[in-house]
């Protein structure tokens, strides 16, 4: 349990980046639509 909590957390912190890089992502092309109309 104490070894496989490490690898727990990285993943916990990776899928927060993706989620973040994602969500940053969708503001970025929103934001683009709504300059392009």
């Amino acid at each position: 349990m104490y070894f496989n909590q490490p690898r727990r957390v990285r993943t916990l912190r990776g899928f927060n980046i993706l989620l973040a890089v994602s969500l940053y992502i969708e503001k970025l092309t929103a934001y683009d639509l709504t300059g392009d109309q």
